[in-house]
């Protein structure tokens, strides 16, 4: 874990902001011209892996493809002392579901979910158009930019699940299951190869679903109610 002041090739650690399952997401500066980014920093014990090092190289490449104003942009890349970070733009805000957990609980009012969904529709549709797949849109995957007014604008980030439409480089099993319950689609719950772009579909419809609504159809924690959902039982 990188130290405040900690100086990554030319940016100076500020504070750890967000923690995932493959890396450390910091706030930093430019140390010359002081402009604050974030970096994601993949954790050391996985960078000595080949293949987490490609997944993470691929999550940096998919991102910094997609210029819109609602995907979070990727500026820069590190390569440093044997590890690997790449630097974007910094979100003043939280995420999605930090604002639908803690402030926002219950449901929305119609043109508030709109507000929210009809930008992350469009920034879907622009990725898709360019071949690119989340795989794992969530409500924590989206961040609010209150830059501009309390509700915030929604950037999509996180692209470690991404693959292009054509190929994903051999990086996706049959038989593995990735993305998050209960957003996950029922083929990638099955473990299926060939998802497309109808995997973001339906966890948009999930999370439009606890935007009205005000919760979710299925206990992401109750295995029993999510195997009904998916496969029929």
């Amino acid at each position: 874990m990188l130290r405040v002041g900690e100086l990554i090739d030319k940016y100076e650690i500020v504070k750890p902001i967000a923690r995932g399952g493959m890396g450390i997401v910091y706030e930093a500066r430019h140390k010359h011209i002081k402009t604050r980014v974030a970096i994601k920093m993949l954790l050391d014990n996985l960078a000595l892996d080949p293949r987490v090092r490609t997944r993470f190289e691929q999550e940096a490449y998919f991102q910094a493809q997609l210029k819109h104003a609602n995907i979070v942009v990727v500026q820069d890349f590190i390569v440093e002392a044997g590890t690997l970070g790449f630097v974007m733009d910094l979100v003043d805000g939280p995420s999605l579901e930090q604002v639908m957990g803690v402030e926002r609980q219950g449901p929305w009012p119609l043109k508030d979910a709109l507000r929210v969904m009809m930008p992350v529709l469009d920034a879907l549709a622009y990725a898709h158009a360019r071949g690119v797949v989340h795989r794992d849109l969530k409500p924590a995957n989206v961040l609010m930019d209150r830059s501009g007014d309390e509700l915030g604008v929604p950037k999509i980030t996180d692209f470690g699940l991404a693959k292009i439409l054509a190929t994903d480089g051999g990086m996706t099993k049959t038989g593995a299951m990735l993305g998050t319950l209960p957003y996950m689609s029922p083929e990638q719950f099955r473990g299926a190869r060939d998802v497309d772009a109808r995997a973001d579909v339906y966890a948009l419809g999930m999370m439009l679903w606890r935007l009205l609504v005000g919760g979710l159809p299925v206990n992401a924690n109750d295995m029993s109610q999510c195997s009904e959902l998916y496969m029929g039982r």
